[in-house]
């Protein structure tokens, strides 16, 4: 599977590398762009404003999953600023 992650950073974020884990199989990648977004005000009928947050994406690697339930995990294993990201989504795109 191709991996991707959706996530929002700050520039001091770039270098970071995470893991992402599923049994015994894992692969590890480098969050390449920051992505500081601006607050996009969210249409609504009331008074009170509401905003919403946007991602970008970037893709990690490849991972082998074994067929079947699994649990994914993901982890900084170095950080090169005060924070890492802020984790939308893990998308996973089948490749044959």
């Amino acid at each position: 599977f191709a991996v991707s992650l959706k996530y929002a950073c700050y520039e001091d974020a770039v270098g970071t590398k995470l893991r992402v884990t599923a049994k015994n199989n894992s692969l590890e990648g480098i969050i390449r762009k920051a992505h500081i977004p601006q607050p996009r005000q969210r249409p609504t009928r009331i008074s009170k404003k509401r905003f919403v947050q946007t991602f970008t994406t970037d893709q990690l690697g490849e991972i082998r999953l074994e067929a079947g339930r699994t649990r994914l995990a993901i982890q900084a294993v170095h950080k090169t600023g005060r924070g890492i990201c802020d984790v939308h989504s893990l998308i996973l795109k089948r490749i044959d």
